[in-house]
């Protein structure tokens, strides 16, 4: 019974787990860069809110931050229409995965120079980002009429 019993829970902790949402996009001498592509075919539209986790080898610091940033969480907000893009909130990690500090950002506007505040630069992170996102939603169809 005890091993009918174990077999079980084994087999059910394997089947509970989700497959592996993270997706390796870049990796550099001082960083890491991880996708989150957890539902991001449910985007249809011009917008793509993505998570972005960045593992920093060696850890960071900054001055607003009072530990060694470990791991940076981010969330995104991508404009296939206007190839721009916002960052919503951000999150900071130690070496054990508890919150040093976090920032929102979010903001409740529709004017797109507000909406969007940064351009993709060629050869940033967000440019990587990006690019990404693209192949796996495609691009921005327009209606031409």
């Amino acid at each position: 019974m005890k091993t009918f019993v174990l077999l079980f829970v084994l087999c059910f902790s394997v089947y509970a787990q989700s497959p592996n949402e993270w997706e390796i996009l870049s990796s550099s001498g001082n960083s890491i860069l991880y996708l989150s592509k957890t539902s991001l075919d449910s985007f249809k539209g011009s917008d793509v809110y993505v998570w972005i986790l960045e593992k920093h080898i060696p850890p960071i610091v900054i001055e607003s931050v009072d530990g060694r940033i470990h791991k940076t969480k981010t969330y995104y907000l991508f404009s296939k229409e206007y190839k721009r893009y916002s960052m919503l909130s951000i999150i900071y990690y130690d070496e054990k995965d508890n919150v040093l500090k976090s920032f929102d950002y979010n903001r409740k506007t529709d004017i797109p120079a507000y909406k969007y505040n940064y351009p993709l630069m060629r050869g940033s992170n967000e440019e990587i980002i990006y690019q990404r996102i693209i192949e796996l939603t495609g691009e921005l169809k327009k209606d031409t009429e």
